[in-house]
């Protein structure tokens, strides 16, 4: 096996087919989405496999951080996007199949894609594992709420206000939705085939109708002005949701960036001098692990069985906590968000990695517990309550 921090190279007779990273192990094992991108490299997943060691550190879950990337289109037919999944998920069957990589859906594929390359492989997939997760949409509540928090401790008005969706994919779509509901203008978004740009905001229900029958194709199907996908990140606004993929920002565009607040829903979406640079000219920058943990975050509480109405509730509130402790930690030790934020979650990870490698009892029922909850085998409402309140506490526990 690997041994963390690694790039493994997945090739089969026909050539590469693409690549796993992974940047940390608890328990010897790892986990971390699986995205499809016809050019995903080696950096781009090293990096984001790193964000995730991050966003685990910082909720408390004992989960080793990696990434994968198929090479291939994610906007070709089913047949061919299930063919280079078949192909990927063959290359890495021992892998898959020993558990020491849990993969789940990340940019260009879905659950459903998930749970179709791990039965290929043979694999015995659990009623807990195979249920689809909304994970756009914890992603998108939990950035709404981290700026919502920033914003007020910042004196920005959400309502009212402006903002940019650079990447308009599942993310950016709930985003979008999300942000019209509060009372937010979206006067610009992007995909990978080009941005729109409207001064007087963009008609929401209708973009999200062209959206969902076009796909990235929606500069080319909406009426509006058409602009290079890059360029929507001059648009004015308050506010700018980088959703699309890494280093979007970087040190030759950050200065032409004229949002109040960055807040991430992407990965790793500034180059460290892009974010500097940001920080340089006064425009706030919300750690990327910390605004878009909600889609690791709202994904387990699915898995734990509790109700989409409850997450709802607690998912905001507990990302809001988070970002108000963050801002006030940084005002009180003078230092950056990022610098305080990432010391305290590669500090958990470490405390989590090492309690994994020597489980204390409650540890081991608690191991047991999962294990009987994948199976269908624990009574429910039990591991409800028990799973809100193991939550709670690991929120309560984030002090940075």
């Amino acid at each position: 096996m690997l041994t963390a921090p690694s790039v493994l190279r997945v090739e089969d007779g026909g050539g590469l087919l693409g690549f796993l990273a992974v940047d940390s192990l608890v328990a010897g094992r790892c986990c971390g989405g699986l995205r499809m991108c016809p050019d995903v490299g080696e950096e781009e997943l090293r990096l984001l496999a790193r964000c995730m060691t991050l966003k685990y550190g910082l909720l408390g879950l004992p989960q080793g951080g990696a990434k994968a990337g198929v090479m291939a289109d994610p906007d070709a037919g089913i047949e061919v996007r299930r063919q280079a999944l078949g192909r990927f998920g063959s290359a890495l069957g021992e892998i898959l199949r020993s558990g020491w990589y849990k993969p789940g859906a990340d940019m260009g594929t879905t659950n459903a894609d998930i749970v179709w390359m791990m039965l290929e492989c043979g694999m015995v997939v659990s009623s807990r594992d195979s249920q689809e997760r909304d994970s756009g949409f914890w992603t998108a509540l939990g950035v709404i709420a981290a700026a919502r928090e920033a914003s007020a401790r910042l004196g920005v008005r959400l309502r009212g206000s402006r903002a940019v969706i650079h990447g308009f994919g599942s993310v950016g779509t709930e985003l979008a939705r999300l942000l019209d509901g509060a009372g937010v203008k979206i006067v610009a978004v992007a995909t990978s085939r080009g941005g729109l740009v409207s001064g007087d905001g963009l008609e929401v229900s209708a973009l999200l109708d062209a959206a969902a029958a076009s796909g990235s194709r929606l500069p080319e199907a909406f009426p509006a002005r058409r602009v290079p996908a890059g360029e929507v990140l001059e648009a004015e606004a308050e506010f700018l949701f980088p959703c699309a993929r890494h280093w979007a920002i970087h040190e030759e565009n950050a200065g032409a960036i004229r949002a109040a607040v960055m807040v991430p829903a992407a990965n790793v979406p500034c180059t460290p001098g892009g974010e500097a640079e940001l920080l340089r000219r006064g425009i706030a920058c919300v750690p990327d692990f910390v605004a878009n943990c909600g889609g690791v975050l709202g994904g387990t509480m699915e898995f734990a069985g509790i109700q989409k109405s409850r997450i709802m509730e607690l998912l905001p509130e507990w990302i809001g906590c988070l970002v108000a402790r963050l801002i006030e930690a940084s005002a009180r030790e003078g230092r950056t968000w990022r610098e305080l934020a990432e010391e305290f979650a590669l500090r958990r990870h470490a405390e989590i990695r090492r309690a994994a490698e020597n489980p204390t009892l409650a540890r081991r029922l608690l191991n047991l517990g999962v294990r009987l909850h994948r199976a269908a085998a624990a009574p429910e409402p039990l591991v409800r309550r028990l799973a809100e309140r193991y939550f709670e506490r690991l929120i309560a526990d984030a002090r940075f």
